[in-house]
């Protein structure tokens, strides 16, 4: 009997621990907010480099649309990527090798753009520029990371470069901008009270947000605020305008349509003040209405004024090309091109790592839009152009006060 006792103890013992090792094992299922906590509130690790990497093919790809809605975003970006590729090889290339573009057409749309990332990554090319459009710049980040593949947006006014350590960006930083200029305005341009008028949409609140920064950074004064969700905001907004002066300027936030709207509702008003804004209104449709902003002061990425030589030579270039001048989007594909190649020549490897180290060392790089530096975000660092509205002989022009050269 004490035999059986003690056989039955050991075999519950092992049925309790067998038992109780499967149940440990056991997970509950997860719900949707597990998933989500772990994918968007994590962080998550970077996907580790390859110890040992592949030459890549000295090709670089390109993809944005050039049919469909979006088509000269995407031709831009294609003429000044091939500007680039075409100076670089003349001038001797990577040892005496040409490196060459593959150019993918989008159409803007979800399919073509993945399937054309995936031609580029079978073709192996070590980097990979996308035009400034949604899908172009959105949809290959991940791949792109998950295949060690360099890729670069050339002008998206979106912060990408967080998106992995193979993902860059080449566009005019806002907040930089928009603090150099208020530094402009008020210790070159004497001007220390503004007014802040937003339209309300979605880039015209960050830009309003960078110049109420730099206003408070540089010891300025905001008078008064105005916000406009429609053109029949604009009467009250001018109002507040008149009753709170001095104003120096008006900081206006928003594209050059609504700007136009606003400066022809002013000389209705009798009110002739100078806007200070970003690149949105760097149109002529703002020289339309210059004799009431005179004086006005913006910034942007990109001149064809510009007698830096490099950048005049870029331009006549182009101009002999298309019978125009070159877009903001040209030069910062140019540009864009420029770094990638200049790093694959610094660190003498397609290795996409080695490659991807060249560009974040790139420092005080003298592109056709400034003097460039690369952050650790993958993020490019450089000035804007200043530019006044100014009356020459009887038209309205802008006049570059200040270039992003060194």
């Amino acid at each position: 009997m004490g035999k059986r006792l003690k056989g039955y103890a050991v075999l519950m013992a092992l049925v309790f621990l067998f038992g109780c090792g499967k149940e440990e094992e056991k997970t509950e299922p997860k719900t949707f907010e597990d998933i989500i906590e772990e994918i968007v509130v994590k962080p998550q690790p970077e996907k580790a480099e390859p110890e040992v990497e592949e030459e890549r093919a000295l090709k670089v790809g390109v993809i944005g649309p050039v049919t469909g809605e979006q088509a000269e975003f995407g031709r831009m970006t294609l003429e000044g990527v091939e500007m680039a590729v075409e100076d670089f090889n003349n001038a001797g290339g990577v040892d005496g090798r040409h490196i060459e573009i593959i150019h993918v057409d989008n159409k803007g749309e979800q399919g073509p753009t993945k399937e054309g990332m995936d031609s580029l990554i079978s073709e192996k090319v070590v980097a990979v520029i996308g035009a400034p459009t949604g899908w172009a710049t959105f949809a290959p980040v991940y791949m792109a990371n998950e295949s060690s593949t360099i890729f670069i947006s050339a002008g998206t006014r979106r912060h990408i470069g967080r998106s992995g350590p193979f993902v860059f960006r080449n566009s005019l930083p806002g907040q930089k901008a928009a603090h150099e200029l208020i530094e402009y305005c008020v210790n070159k341009a004497g001007m220390k009270d503004f007014a802040i008028v937003t339209v309300m949409e979605d880039e015209a609140l960050n830009v309003s947000s960078f110049f109420r920064i730099a206003v408070e950074k540089w010891g300025a004064r905001i008078r008064t605020e105005g916000h406009i969700f429609s053109g029949g905001d604009i009467p009250e907004v001018i109002k507040a305008i008149k009753e709170n002066q001095p104003v120096d300027a008006i900081i206006f936030a928003g594209g050059s349509h609504m700007a136009v709207d606003f400066v022809k509702a002013m000389e209705g008003s009798g009110l002739r003040i100078p806007l200070v804004g970003g690149a949105e209104l760097y149109t002529d449709d703002l020289l339309s209405v210059g004799r009431t902003v005179e004086g006005s002061l913006i910034y942007a990425g990109f001149s064809p004024d510009d007698t830096n030589p490099a950048t005049r030579r870029f331009v006549d270039a182009y101009r002999k090309r298309k019978g125009k001048p070159p877009t903001i989007f040209v030069a910062e594909a140019y540009d864009s091109f420029m770094i990638i190649a200049s790093a694959i020549k610094n660190v003498g490897s397609t290795r996409p790592g080695e490659v991807r180290k060249g560009i974040l060392d790139t420092k005080d790089f003298q592109g056709i839009t400034g003097t460039i530096t690369m952050d650790e975000q993958g993020e490019v660092v450089r000035s804007p152009y200043i530019l006044k509205l100014v009356k020459d002989k009887k038209r309205y022009t802008f006049s570059i006060v200040k270039t992003p050269h060194r």
